[in-house]
């Protein structure tokens, strides 16, 4: 009975946070692509 009620309010606070999930893959992906100058720096740097 505690396991079910448990993923009962697991499975809730999932609908809760559904305005989260990903809706537009082709925006996140176009993200994914996006990085801060410093990074970039360090990366050149750890190339070398």
């Amino acid at each position: 009975m505690v396991e079910m009620l448990a993923l009962l309010k697991d499975w809730d606070q999932g609908k809760a946070r559904a305005q989260h999930n990903i809706e537009n893959k082709e925006l996140e992906d176009s993200f994914d692509n996006l990085y801060l100058d410093g990074e970039a720096d360090q990366s050149s740097v750890a190339s070398m």
